[in-house]
């Protein structure tokens, strides 16, 4: 009897913790089976940087290649659609450089053309166009970041501060 008690205290002795037996190298939390949420994409970042973008360049450049009086939102809807950072920065300097309407070059994008054949078409230096939205994107993504959280929204729609109480409420508590 005693060597059956010793030799099961040595077994269990050697025998490494629970933990590391159980452990199988992949792990579940609790809610992993549950539905998850739809992933969103963050707006707030492509808004900001669709701001630096309209920021930098000039307005006269914006109206024309945008053709549209608010090119923020329209740059923000782009981003919002799909369209990658520098590939909008691309198209932006093709449709500039050649006059071609940013919405047209959005719309042969989308139809499956790639930009390669929309700089052969258009006469732009594809490469050229390439390291020129690489830094210029670099340069708004910084921008952006100083930018976030910053509302270029009239100022009719900005709350003012104190608005909730009369004028002649805040004397009141000023005179006791």
């Amino acid at each position: 009897m005693f060597k059956l008690i010793s030799g099961c205290f040595i077994l269990l002795a050697a025998a490494r913790p629970v933990s590391a037996q159980v452990y199988l190298g992949a792990e579940m939390n609790p809610g992993a089976l549950l539905k998850a949420e739809e992933a969103k994409p963050n707006q707030e970042n492509d808004e900001a940087f669709a701001r630096a973008f309209v920021l930098e360049n000039s307005t006269e450049a914006v109206y024309s290649v945008f053709k549209s009086t608010t090119p923020e939102r329209t740059v923000a809807d782009y981003l919002r659609q799909g369209l990658y950072r520098q590939e909008l920065l691309m198209l932006f300097a093709m449709a500039g450089s050649s006059g071609v309407p940013f919405s047209a070059l959005a719309r042969e994008r989308e139809k499956g053309a790639t930009l390669r054949e929309l700089a052969g078409k258009h006469n732009a230096d594809l490469l050229k166009l390439f390291r020129a939205a690489r830094a210029r994107q670099k340069a708004l993504e910084e921008k952006a970041a100083l930018t976030e959280g910053v509302f270029t929204s009239p100022a009719s729609s900005v709350p003012v501060v104190g608005a909730e109480f009369p004028a002649s409420a805040a004397h009141e508590d000023e005179k006791k």
